[in-house]
Order: structure tokens, then sequence, then C-alpha cells
């Protein structure tokens, strides 16, 4: 019998390092781009990493942005002409308190389409005659995009501090307008960009025993107290 209440304590002490293991979480602080016409430059700032929480294991930066954007088309030919593949190229870029940044490239389109033609007119400011552009604007345009970048173990005491507010920069780019088109079209416009920028802080919690463990820690040690019960009463009676 003490064999095997021996036996069962060693099982609910082997099965206790299972249970008490060290527990992953996760916190995230999210900042939100407002729709803005770009390009524009902003700051603002998130809080650090408590370390009452646990162990830093990990930071991910995530930046998801969406624009909506009108194409300008310009046709300086005398003839319409057709264009395609339409689209506006905006990068966004957030930095944070080290030198790892993340950034998004947001495509606005692509559309298709024609443009008029172009044509001399008077020019009063010029005093002359000039080819002015035939012109069509392709208002509503939008795309989205999305981006993460790790920050390496180097940089994770730039981001620990739970009473300071990290510094952030988000930068976005004038844009890039393009398409495919004949000879004489051309291409611009003007784009709103907006977004959200999320930081996860990944950490380590210390592992604290379930309610299961202790209670099979508590009913072996008790098992073992009782059959100690009995054996001391066995040798009481033969020893009289």
């Amino acid at each position: 019998m003490r064999a095997l209440t021996s036996v069962a304590v060693a099982a609910a002490i082997m099965t206790a390092p299972a249970c008490a293991f060290a527990a992953i979480q996760s916190v995230t602080e999210t900042y939100t781009i407002a729709p803005t016409l770009a390009p524009f430059s902003i700051s603002f700032t998130l809080p650090g990493f408590d370390t009452a929480l646990g162990t830093l294991t990990g930071i991910e930066m995530v930046l998801n942005t969406s624009t909506t954007a009108a194409v300008n088309v310009y046709n300086f030919n005398l003839e319409t002409k057709s264009f395609a593949d339409a689209a506006v190229t905006i990068p966004v870029t957030v930095t944070g308190p080290g030198p790892t940044s993340v950034t998004s490239h947001d495509v606005a389109g692509p559309v298709s389409g024609t443009v008029g033609p172009g044509g001399l007119y008077w020019v009063p400011a010029l005093g002359s005659y000039a080819l002015v552009a035939g012109e069509v604007t392709i208002p509503g345009v939008t795309g989205s995009a999305s981006d993460s970048a790790s920050i390496p173990n180097s940089e994770f005491s730039n981001y620990i501090g739970s009473t300071v507010n990290l510094s952030y920069s988000a930068a976005a780019g004038q844009g890039n307008y393009s398409g495919s088109a004949p000879t004489g079209v051309s291409f611009s416009g003007s784009a709103t960009t907006g977004g959200s920028f999320d930081l996860i802080y990944s950490y380590e919690t210390s592992g604290v025993p379930e309610t299961s463990t202790w209670a099979m820690l508590g009913l072996g040690f008790a098992a073992l107290g009782f059959a100690s019960l009995r054996s001391s009463r066995k040798s009481s009676r033969f020893s009289l």
C-alpha cells in the first residue's frame, strides 16, 4: 500500500511542471491615422511596455492604410486617346523609438477610360495661342495596403517603460501617379490616406500551477499520510 501511495504522489509531482508552464500573452496599443491629404507628416505617442506584466519576448508593428484618390488624366494630343491602368501609389511609413520602421504602399486603382483632345486656345496671360490639354478627372479611386515589421531584441530597451509615452512619426509621400497611354497623355491627381498602426507586445508570464495540479498533490500527500498512519497502528498492535 505504501509503495502504491508513493507512486501516486510521484505521479502528481511529475504532472505539476506540465501544468505550471509559462504563458505567452500579448497586449496591443493602437493609433488611428485620420484620413489626411498626402503628402503629410504627423507625430503621435504610444505607451511603452509595462514590465510588471512579464518578460518581453517580441514586438510587432502592423500598419494598415487605405487611400481615396482623384486621378487626373491630361491629353495634349489633338484627338481623343484611351488610357489604362491609371493608379496612384502612396507610401506611408511609421517610425518608432528605434531605427526599425514599417512602410505600406497603398495602390488606389487601376482605372481605364478615354480623355478628350487638347486644342489651341488663346491665353491672355501669354498673349498668344497655346496648346491646352484635354482633361478628365476620375474621383473615388480607392485602394488599401498592409505591412508589418518585427522589432529585433537589440531594440527592446527602447520600448520598455510603463510610465513613458514613446514617440512615433507617420509620413505619407506625394504619391506616384501612372498609367498606360500613348505619348502626350500624362497623369496626376490628389489622394487622402489614413489607417491604423498597431504595436503588439508579446510577453511571458511566470507559470502558476493549475487548480487540478494542486488537487492531485493534495490527494497524493493525504494518501501518504493515511498510509503512514495505518502502518503506525499496525506496528503498535504487533508490539503488544
